[in-house]
């Protein structure tokens, strides 16, 4: 396995001696989210800014007790049943940057977990919409490191998902970072022939607020940063750590705080 390739209705991380029902709530260190803005009357107005501020403070502090605590927090909004595709979605992005912390800090079994769990969630939302398929294609193509022995099957369903999500809306930034970790995050033995530096050009040109979908009112705009993660990541595996620490700084200038630039920056 290369470099790149190690390089969300959800569960918490299980304890050996915890009791069916703490397995079920979590044993994640308990923590609380009082310093955080408190939820507005929308509460899904705010997901994508705590998601990422909270993702970002775990990894700071090496430790996920409170994106765990966030996403206990997240099971009790009380949601409108027109929003429950976009809470879906809210929740499903939130156990992927959960399942990212538990596979850099070891626990890669967790991290499946979350992936799986994403995944059900997000099948609750309409496959005509391109934002959920996106996400969809980006947690399936996550999953492949973790579970080698489906890695045909596991490709094959990311491609078709994908290739649904560019036929539905190929201004959407999330859909472009799909493609992008399509061609980056290489496979052996199931190669594409395209220019990774032309997707990556293309990804980074696209506007990361893109259209309004019908199930977000709240339109994401997370993918850059990933983006330039992946950019620089495709450098280094070409030889050219040069320009690849360059990117990086420029990326690190853009998103100072981001966990995955953070990483790459640690390597």
């Amino acid at each position: 396995m290369d470099a790149a390739t190690k390089d969300w209705r959800g569960i918490f991380k299980p304890c050996a001696l915890a009791v069916v029902a703490l397995t079920i709530v979590g044993c994640a260190p308990i923590d609380t989210l009082d310093d955080v803005d408190a939820s507005p009357t929308d509460p899904l107005q705010e997901a994508e800014r705590r998601i990422l501020e909270t993702t970002d403070g775990s990894y700071e502090n090496g430790d996920t007790s409170r994106a765990y605590a966030l996403k206990r927090e997240m099971l009790e909004w009380d949601i409108a049943p027109t929003k429950l595709a976009e809470f879906d979605y809210w929740l499903s992005f939130l156990d992927f940057n959960l399942a990212r912390l538990e596979e850099h800090f070891g626990d890669p079994d967790q991290s499946l977990r979350l992936l799986n769990h994403a995944l059900e969630q997000l099948n609750s939302t309409d496959g005509s919409h391109a934002e959920a398929q996106a996400l969809n294609a980006i947690l399936v193509k996550s999953k492949i490191p973790l579970t080698p022995d489906d890695t045909f099957e596991l490709l094959m369903s990311m491609r078709e998902t994908l290739d649904t999500a560019l036929s539905l809306d190929q201004s959407s930034l999330r859909v472009q970072l799909a493609a992008v970790m399509d061609v980056v995050i290489h496979v052996p033995g199931f190669g594409r022939a395209s220019n990774p530096d032309e997707i990556i050009a293309v990804a980074l040109a696209t506007d990361p607020e893109g259209q309004k979908s019908s199930i977000l009112s709240h339109p994401p705009t997370w993918g850059r940063a990933e983006v330039f993660a992946l950019k620089v990541i495709h450098l280094r595996n070409s030889g050219l750590n040069d320009e690849a620490e360059l990117t990086l700084e420029m990326a690190l200038r853009e998103y100072p705080s981001h966990f995955r630039l953070k990483m790459l920056d640690a390597q």
